[in-house]
C-alpha cells in the first residue's frame, strides 16, 4: 500500500522511479527482448487496477474499523480518494492513462490476417495455424460431445432410469427478481418437475443403488458411503464442464470465461439474476458482458438459445441432480460452508470450486484435438469460429450498440429511453431491450442448424432431442411465374412521337421566323429537327426495334403508360447462405395508370396587337410600346404556354 499512496518525482538520473511502473516495462518485454503487440499489453493494466481497487476497499474497511479519526468507511474513501482515483499524479492515474491509450491503439488496430478459406471449399474449410477446420469435422466433433453428455447423464447420473420430465409445460416468471427465484423453485412448475429428491428417493428405493451409496443406518440417521458419493459428485461436475463447453461451441457467438464461470442458479441477494431462463419457448442462458461494466457501471446480459439437446440436459440436470449433488457436498464436506455456498449460489461447479478458463480451454482442446486435428481453446475458437459464423450464420453484434429506431425517433427521444421509460413489459428485466432479444435467438438457431444439432426453441423432450432427430429446414417455396411483358417497338414509338411534334415545331419556328433579328434564331429549328431525326433514327448496327419477339406494340400517343420494369425475384442467396428462402425483397408497387389528357378545346391566341393593348390597361400607360423584339417574343411565347421562355 506504501507504493501506490506517494508520488514518485522522475529525474534525469531515473526517469521511471515508481516500481509498479516498472514492473509495468517489464512484462511488456518479450524473451527476445523485442516488444509486446498492443493487444498483450492491455491484460496487465486490467488487472493492477483491479487489484488497486481491491487494496484501498480493504483499506478502507481497516481504518474505519481501528482508526477513530474514520468513523465510517465514506470517511476512509474520501482521505484514500486521491490514490485510487483519476486527476491527480499517482500510481493508479499512471496505470489508468496507459491503459486507456493502449486501448485506444488495440481498437484503432486491425489484426492481421491469421487465416484463410480453402481454395474450392466454398466458404467451409478454413486454413489455421496451419491445419484445416471443416464443418464436417466440426459437426462430428459436437455430436461426439452431444453423445458423451446424454451418455453421462442419463446411464450415470440418472442411473438408466427413465424420468418424465414435460418440458414443453414449464413456465417462467421473467419479471421475477425475488432472491431464490428460478423456474425450478417456482410453484406453478412443481407439478411439472415433481419432487426436488426424485432421485434420492430412486436410489433408497431401488436395492442395488442403496447398496452402492448407503453403509447402514445409525440412530435412524442414513449412513452414506463417501467413495461412491464422491464419485457420483466428481461426474456430475464432468457433467457441468460438458455443458460448458456446448455453451461455448454451439449457442453462437462464444462467451468470455467470466461470463461463463460466474452464472447465478437463482436470483441473488445481491441483485444478480438467474442465468438459465425459458423466453419465447427458447431456453436461454443469459450471459454477463463483463467488458463494458466499468465504462457502463452495471453489467449487459446477452441472450443464447441453447439447442434442443442441451437445453433438456440443463432441465434435467438442476431438476433432477441438483438436490442429490448437494446432499453428496453435505456429506463430504459437513464444515465447508464456503463448498456448500457454490453448489447453492453457482450453475457451474467443478466439485469444490468454481470452473476457472483453463478448465474450460483444456477439455476444448481435448475434443477439438481429437475430432479437427488443432487444439482450441476459448482464445483460439473465438478466433476460428468467427468467420465460420459470419459467412454461414450470420452475426448480430450490431444489436449490441445503442441504436435509435424510427419509432423512437417519432417520439422524440432515443431508443433506450424508448424501451426503459415507456411501455415497460417484462422484457426490461433483461437488462436489452424488447425487440432486440429476438435477432439473439434467431443467430443461435442459425448455428444449430449449421452444425446439425436439433435448433432451440421447440422445447422438446429429452428423447425427441437427440441429434438423430435433427431434420434440415424446409426449403423456401417457389415463388409465382411472372405474366409475360407485351413487346414494343422503341422505333415505331419514336416516329409517333416525331409525327406529332413536327408540326407544332414548324409553326413555332415559322413565328420566331418572322420577328427573329439574328440567323442563329432562323436556323435553330432546322437544327433541332435535324438532331432528333438523327438521334431517333435507327442505325445499321442498332436496329429500330429492340423489344421482345413478336408483333410490335404501338399505343396511342395519348394513351401512353409507363412501363413497369419486371418484378424483382426474392434475393438469390449465395451457395453458403444458411439464410436461404427465410427472406424476400418486398415487390415493387404496380405503377399507377396515367389518366388520358382531355383533348384541348379550340382557344384561338390574340394577335400582337391584343397582347400589346392588355399591357398598356395593366401598366395604365396607353402610350407602352415593346421595349425590344425579345420582350416582344417572350410574351406571345408565354401566350402559347411555352415552357422555355429565356
Amino acid at each position: 500500500l506504501a507504493l501506490w499512496t506517494q508520488n514518485w518525482c522522475s529525474t534525469q538520473a531515473n526517469p521511471f522511479p515508481d516500481p509498479t511502473i516498472r514492473f509495468i516495462i517489464h512484462t511488456q518485454l518479450n524473451r527476445d527482448g523485442s516488444l509486446k503487440g498492443p493487444k498483450d499489453v492491455t491484460g496487465i493494466f486490467a488487472k493492477l487496477v483491479y487489484n488497486m481497487r481491491l487494496v484501498f476497499l480493504k483499506e478502507c474497511h481497516r481504518l474505519s474499523a481501528e482508526d477513530p479519526a474514520h468513523p465510517s468507511h465514506a470517511v476512509a474513501a474520501r482521505s484514500l480518494r486521491p490514490w485510487f482515483t483519476i486527476g491527480q499524479e499517482s500510481t493508479f492515474h499512471s496505470l489508468r492513462s496507459l491503459q486507456h491509450r493502449a486501448s485506444s491503439i488495440v481498437v484503432s488496430t486491425q489484426n492481421e490476417p491469421n487465416m484463410k478459406w480453402k481454395d474450392g471449399s466454398n466458404f467451409t474449410t478454413l486454413i489455421y495455424l496451419g491445419h484445416e477446420v471443416g464443418l464436417d469435422a466440426l459437426r462430428r466433433c459436437q455430436g461426439a460431445i452431444e453423445d458423451a453428455t446424454r451418455t453421462l447423464l442419463q446411464d450415470t447420473l440418472l442411473f438408466g432410469h427413465s424420468f418424465s420430465i414435460d418440458i414443453s409445460a414449464l413456465k417462467d416468471d421473467m419479471g421475477n427478481t425475488q432472491p431464490g427465484y428460478s423456474l425450478f423453485t417456482d410453484r406453478v412448475n412443481a407439478q411439472v418437475l415433481g419432487s426436488p429428491d426424485r432421485l434420492i428417493d430412486h436410489i433408497l428405493r431401488t436395492p442395488p443403488l442403496r447398496n452402492r451409496f448407503v453403509v447402514g443406518l445409525r440412530n435412524g440417521r442414513i449412513i452414506w458411503n463417501a467413495i461412491a458419493l464422491s464419485a457420483w459428485l466428481n461426474a456430475y461436475s464432468r457433467l457441468d464442464l460438458l455443458c460448458l463447453i456446448q455453451a461455448e461451441m454451439n449457442c453462437g457467438a462464444p462467451g468470455r470465461t467470466t461470463e461463463l464461470t460466474g452464472m447465478p442458479r437463482a436470483n441473488t441477494k445481491t441483485g444478480m439474476l438467474r442465468a438459465l431462463r425459458i423466453i419465447d419457448g427458447h431456453v436461454t442462458l443469459m450471459r454477463t458482458y463483463h467488458k463494458m461494466r466499468a465504462a457502463q457501471g452495471l453489467d449487459r446480459v446477452i441472450p443464447h438459445s441453447l439447442n434442443a439437446s442441451l437445453a433438456a440436459t440443463f432441465i434435467y440436470k438442476e431438476a433432477l441432480c441438483r438436490s442429490f449433488a448437494e446432499l453428496c457436498v453435505s456429506v463430504l464436506h459437513p464444515d465447508n460452508v464456503k463448498v456448500k455456498s457454490y453448489y447453492q449460489d453457482y450453475l457451474f461447479v467443478n466439485y469444490d470450486r468454481p470452473f476457472v478458463g483453463d478448465d474450460i480451454s483444456e477439455e476444448m482442446k481435448r475434443w477439438t484435438g481429437q475430432h479437427l486435428g488443432v487444439e482450441l481453446g476459448i482464445q483460439k475458437w473465438r478466433q476460428c469460429s468467427t468467420p465460420l459464423r459470419r459467412k454461414h450464420a450470420g452475426l448480430e453484434e450490431m444489436w449490441l450498440e445503442d441504436q435509435d429506431t424510427v419509432d423512437s425517433a417519432q417520439a422524440g427521444h432515443s431508443h433506450r429511453v424508448d424501451w426503459m421509460r415507456y411501455g415497460v413489459t417484462e422484457r426490461a428485466t433483461l437488462g436489452l431491450a424488447e425487440d432486440y432479444i429476438g435477432p439473439f435467438f434467431k443467430t443461435s438457431v442459425l448455428w444449430h442448424n449449421v452444425l446439425h444439432l436439433v435448433p432451440g426453441g421447440k422445447l422438446l423432450s429429452l428423447e425427441a432431442s437427440a441429434r438423430a432427430n435433427y431434420q434440415a429446414p424446409a426449403a423456401a417455396p417457389a415463388s409465382a411465374p411472372q405474366a409475360a411483358v407485351p413487346a414494343v417497338s422503341f422505333g415505331a414509338l419514336a416516329e409517333e412521337v416525331i409525327s406529332r411534334l413536327e408540326p407544332r415545331l414548324a409553326a413555332l419556328e415559322q413565328r420566331v421566323q418572322a420577328t427573329a433579328t439574328s440567323h442563329e434564331v432562323k436556323g435553330m429549328f432546322s437544327e433541332l429537327k435535324t438532331l432528333l431525326q438523327g438521334a431517333l433514327q435507327p442505325t445499321p448496327a442498332q436496329p429500330a426495334s429492340v423489344g421482345l419477339a413478336g408483333p410490335a406494340y404501338h399505343p396511342p400517343l395519348p394513351n401512353i403508360q409507363e412501363i413497369p420494369e419486371p418484378m424483382r425475384q426474392p434475393r438469390s442467396p449465395s451457395p453458403e447462405d444458411p439464410t436461404e428462402g427465410m427472406y424476400y425483397d418486398p415487390e415493387p408497387p404496380a405503377p399507377l395508370p396515367m389518366a388520358p389528357p382531355a383533348p384541348a378545346a379550340a382557344v384561338s391566341m390574340p394577335t400582337e396587337a391584343e397582347a400589346l393593348a392588355a399591357l398598356r390597361q395593366v401598366l395604365n400607360k396607353p402610350d407602352a410600346v415593346w421595349s425590344n423584339e425579345g420582350q416582344k417574343l417572350a410574351v406571345m411565347s408565354g401566350l402559347e404556354w411555352q415552357k422555355d421562355v429565356v
